[in-house]
C-alpha cells in the first residue's frame, strides 16, 4: 500500500514539474472598452468550438486584458469575444455569432494584437473550420505559429472549394436554367480536385508536424476529410508520442470512429426499426450486390422532404436495373415520422431509429441531416454526403444517363403504322414534330429532354385533334395502354400521380366529346340551308357553349380539388392550366414550397407568364386603337442586339407581325418588298416574328431576302400581346411622334392603298 502511495506522489509531482504556466497578453482595437472576454478551451471536435468550456472571463481596460494559467500539455485555447451583454448561444432568430481566436498553447507569453470584429465568428469556425487572421498578430509561441500555419493553409484551400461549389450550386439549383449532367460532371470534377488539393496539403502538414501538437489538431480537426485507408495511413504517421499524448488519444478515438464509416469502408450494421415496429439490422438490406442509397432524414427536415421528388425519380429509373434506397428516420417521436410516410408514399424501404439522434448518428459521424451515403455491391461505401447531383453523377457513372431523357413505352390500339409526336415548350406556341414508325402498334422510344415540355401522341397528320396529350419530363418514364381516342396513362411515381388525375377529368371529357358530336352532327343538318336556319344555328351554337362550359367547370373544379388534397405531387403541377389566371398565384402558394419551387418551376414561370399576358391583350384590346401611343417594346435584332422601337421615334414605322409558318404573311412578301422599294426613307419597316424558332425564322430572312428591320418575339416576350393581335400578319402604322395611325389585320390591298395615300405627295 506504501508503495502504491509513493507512486502517486511520484505521479504528481511529476506533474506539477512539467506544468507550464502560460500568460495571454491581449491588445484589442476598436469599440472594446468594457466589453468582456472569456477564454475556453476546446478540443478537435468541431461542436466543442460553438459550446465551449469556459475557463476565466475579464473585461478590457484600455483596450488591454490578460489571461493566465498552466498547461500539463499544448492545449487548444479559444478567445471569445462578447460585443454586448448577451450570453446566450441563440436568441429567438438564430445564432448569435461572436468574433473568436483559437490560440494552441504550450506555456510562455504569447500576445495578441487584433481588431475583434475582423475576426472569424464562432459559428463559422465551428460549421467550417476555416480561420481568417485579418487584421491579427500573435508571437511568443512557435507551436501556435504552426498551427497558424495549418489554419491559413487549409482555409485558403478551403476558399477555393468553396468558391467552386457555390458557382454550381447557383447554376445547378436555378431553376430558370438547366445544367447539362455533363456541365454537372465537369463542376463536381473541379470541386473534387480542390478537395483534393485541401487532402493533399493536410497529409503533408501532418506528416512534417507529425511529432508536434499541431500536427495532431490539424488531423484531429480535418480527419473527416479523409477515406478510410488515408486514416490509417496518417495515424501511423503520428509519432508514438503524440499517440500517447491526451490530444493525441482524443484524436485516435475519433479516427477510429471516422474511418468505420469513411469513403472506403464497410457499412456499419446498426439496428432499427420498421413502421411496424420490428426490429432490423442495415445488414438485411445493404450489400446485396447492387447500390443502395442510405438516407438519413427527418419529417420535421424541409430539405429532406425537399428531397424526396428528386429521390422518387431516381428509384423509378434505376431501381428496375438494381438501385435500392434505404431511408432512416432521425425522429424522435415516431408517430410524425409514420405520418410523414403515409404523406410522402414513398416505395422503398423506410427504417428508423429508436433513439433519434443518437447511436446512428455518432456511428456514421454526422450532425445535420439531410445525410446520404452510397453503398457498393459488396458493401462498401462508394461516397459520403452522396445526394442531389452527386447522386445522379453516380448513377450515370453506374446505370447510364437516364435522366436527360424521357422514355415512352406506348401500345396503340388504333390501326395505325405510325404516329407523330408533338412537343412545344411550356407557354411557347412553336411546336416541333417528330414521326415514330410503329412496331405492331408499339412505341417505345426514348428522346432527349432538358427541361419540362409539352407532348402529344397524334394519329399522323391529325394536328388539330388532343391525341394523347401530356406533360413531358426528363428522367420519367410514361407508360400509355389504349387508343389515341381512350387510352390510360402510368409508368415512373410522376406518371402514376399524373395518371390518376387523366382518370378524374375522363368522365367530363367523355361528356364534352358527345356534346360536340351532337353539336357537329346538328350543325350539319341545319348548314344544308343555312339562310334559313340561321337562328337555330345560333342558338344550337349558345346551348352547346352553355352546356360545355358547365361540364368543363365541373371537371376543372374536381382537378383543382385534387391539386389543392396533393400539395406534395409533382403532376399537381402539370394541371395548373386547370386553374382560372386570377387563382394561380394563390394556388401554387398552397403547394408544397420544394414541388413548387423545383423541376417543375419552369412550368409554373410560364403559366405565370401566360397569365400577365394575358391581362396585357385584354387590356391592349380596349385601350390600343389609332391616335393612341404605341406600346414601346425591346426585342432583339438578327445579330441579338436589343433594337428598342422608341429609338425610331421622328420616322414612319411600320410593324409587321408575321410568321414563316403564316402562309399570308409569305404571299405578301412582294408587295410589301415593292412598297418599302418605292417610298425609300420616307417610312421603317420592322417584322416582329412570331411563333417560329429562331432557326426558322432567320432562315425565312434570307430565303425571302427581306431587306428592312426584323426582330425576334419569344412567346414570354408578349409583344403581340401589347397590341392585341388577333391574326397574322397584322400591320401597324406608327407616326414620327409614336402614335398609332393605322391597323391593318391580314393581307389586304387596303393596307398598300393607305401607304399611297400616306406618301404618294
Amino acid at each position: 500500500m506504501k508503495r502504491v502511495l509513493l507512486f502517486v506522489l511520484l505521479a504528481l509531482t511529476s506533474m506539477s514539474v512539467t506544468a507550464k504556466n502560460y500568460q495571454i497578453k491581449g491588445t484589442f482595437r476598436g469599440d472594446v472598452e468594457g466589453k468582456t472576454v472569456y477564454l475556453t478551451k476546446i478540443t478537435t471536435e468541431q461542436v466543442s468550438r460553438y459550446q465551449p468550456e469556459v475557463l476565466d472571463s475579464t473585461v478590457i481596460r484600455g483596450g488591454q486584458f490578460v489571461f493566465k494559467g498552466n498547461v500539463a500539455e499544448p492545449t487548444l485555447f479559444m478567445l471569445k469575444y462578447f460585443p454586448d451583454e448577451r450570453r446566450a448561444n441563440s436568441d429567438g432568430h438564430g445564432a448569435i455569432m461572436r468574433p473568436v481566436l483559437p490560440l494552441l498553447i504550450d506555456g510562455g507569453t504569447v500576445k495578441v494584437d487584433a481588431t475583434p470584429d475582423s475576426l472569424t465568428t464562432d459559428f463559422y469556425f465551428y460549421a467550417y473550420g476555416t480561420f481568417d487572421y485579418k487584421d491579427t498578430k500573435i508571437t511568443g509561441s512557435k507551436l501556435n505559429d504552426k498551427y497558424r500555419t495549418y489554419l491559413e493553409g487549409y482555409t485558403r484551400l478551403y476558399g477555393k472549394t468553396s468558391g467552386h461549389s457555390v458557382a454550381f450550386n447557383r447554376q445547378y439549383y436555378n431553376k430558370e436554367t438547366v445544367m447539362p449532367m455533363t456541365d454537372i460532371v465537369t463542376a463536381l470534377d473541379k470541386i473534387d480536385a480542390a478537395k483534393a488539393d485541401e487532402r493533399a496539403f493536410l497529409k503533408d502538414f501532418i506528416t512534417r508536424n507529425r511529432d508536434n501538437a499541431a500536427g495532431v489538431a490539424a488531423f484531429g480537426e480535418t480527419v473527416g476529410k479523409f477515406n478510410k485507408a488515408e486514416i490509417e495511413q496518417l495515424v501511423e504517421t503520428l509519432s508514438p508520442k503524440m499517440k500517447a499524448s491526451p490530444m493525441g488519444k482524443e484524436v485516435l478515438a475519433k479516427a477510429g470512429i471516422i474511418k468505420e464509416t469513411a469513403t472506403g469502408a464497410q457499412f456499419a450494421d446498426v439496428e432499427l426499426v420498421d413502421p411496424q415496429g420490428a426490429k432490423h439490422r442495415l445488414s438485411e438490406y445493404l450489400g446485396k450486390g447492387n447500390y443502395t442509397l442510405l438516407e438519413f432524414w427527418a419529417s420535421w427536415c424541409g430539405p429532406c422532404r425537399g428531397s424526396i421528388p428528386h429521390l422518387k425519380q431516381v428509384y423509378g429509373l434505376y431501381h428496375p436495373q438494381g438501385f435500392d434506397i434505404v431511408s432512416v428516420s432521425m425522429d424522435d417521436k415516431l408517430d410524425n415520422w409514420k405520418k410523414a410516410l403515409a404523406e410522402e408514399n414513398m416505395a422503398w424501404t423506410q427504417l428508423a431509429c429508436s433513439d433519434g439522434f443518437g447511436n446512428v448518428a455518432k456511428t456514421y459521424n454526422f450532425n445535420g441531416i439531410p445525410y446520404c451515403v452510397l453503398i457498393g455491391p459488396d458493401g462498401e461505401v462508394v461516397e459520403t454526403n452522396c445526394r442531389d447531383a452527386r447522386l445522379d453523377r453516380q448513377l450515370v457513372k453506374q446505370y447510364g444517363n437516364k435522366l436527360e431523357t424521357l422514355h415512352i413505352d406506348a401500345q396503340i390500339s388504333d390501326p395505325v403504322d405510325s404516329v407523330d409526336v408533338l412537343y412545344v415548350d411550356y407557354g411557347s406556341t412553336t411546336m416541333g414534330l417528330q414521326r415514330y414508325a410503329l412496331q405492331n402498334g408499339r412505341l417505345d422510344v426514348s428522346v432527349p429532354l432538358d427541361k419540362p415540355k409539352q407532348y402529344s401522341i397524334r394519329r399522323k397528320g391529325e394536328y388539330m385533334s388532343p391525341g394523347i396529350s401530356f406533360p413531358a419530363v426528363p428522367g420519367e418514364e410514361i407508360v400509355v395502354r389504349g387508343s389515341i381516342d381512350d387510352y390510360t396513362i402510368s409508368g415512373s411515381n410522376f406518371y402514376q400521380d399524373y395518371g390518376v388525375i387523366t382518370e378524374l377529368g375522363k368522365p367530363y371529357q367523355v361528356k364534352m366529346d358527345a356534346m360536340r358530336k351532337e353539336l357537329e352532327s346538328i350543325l350539319t343538318e341545319l348548314n344544308k340551308d343555312r339562310e334559313k336556319n340561321a337562328e337555330r344555328i345560333a342558338a344550337e351554337r349558345a346551348r352547346y357553349s352553355k352546356d360545355y362550359s358547365a361540364v368543363a367547370g365541373e371537371m376543372y373544379a374536381k382537378i383543382y380539388d385534387h391539386i389543392l388534397t396533393h400539395p406534395r405531387q409533382e403532376a399537381s403541377v402539370a394541371m395548373l392550366g386547370y386553374v382560372p389566371k386570377d387563382s394561380l398565384d394563390a394556388t401554387v402558394k398552397k403547394l408544397n414550397y420544394y414541388v413548387a419551387n423545383g423541376r417543375m418551376k419552369p412550368v409554373i414561370d410560364a403559366l405565370r407568364t401566360q397569365a400577365e399576358n394575358e391581362r396585357i391583350r385584354q387590356e391592349a384590346t380596349q385601350s390600343v386603337k389609332e391616335g393612341v401611343m404605341a406600346p414601346d417594346f425591346t426585342l432583339p435584332d438578327l445579330e441579338g442586339k436589343p433594337l428598342t422601337l422608341s429609338s425610331l421615334r421622328g420616322k414612319w414605322v411600320v410593324l409587321d407581325f408575321w410568321g414563316s409558318w403564316c402562309g399570308w404573311c409569305i404571299k405578301g412578301i412582294p408587295d410589301m418588298k415593292k412598297y418599302y422599294e418605292k417610298y425609300a426613307g420616307k417610312f421603317e419597316i420592322i417584322g416582329v416574328d412570331c411563333r417560329d424558332t429562331q432557326e426558322k425564322w432567320k432562315a425565312a430572312v434570307e430565303k425571302y431576302e427581306l431587306p428592312w428591320l426584323h426582330v425576334y418575339n419569344a412567346d414570354a416576350d408578349g409583344t403581340p400581346d401589347k397590341y392585341a393581335v388577333q391574326g397574322y400578319p397584322t400591320k401597324i402604322i406608327i407616326d414620327p411622334e409614336g402614335r398609332i395611325n393605322k391597323i391593318v389585320i391580314g393581307e389586304s390591298p387596303a393596307f398598300y392603298e393607305y401607304i399611297d395615300k400616306l406618301f404618294a405627295q
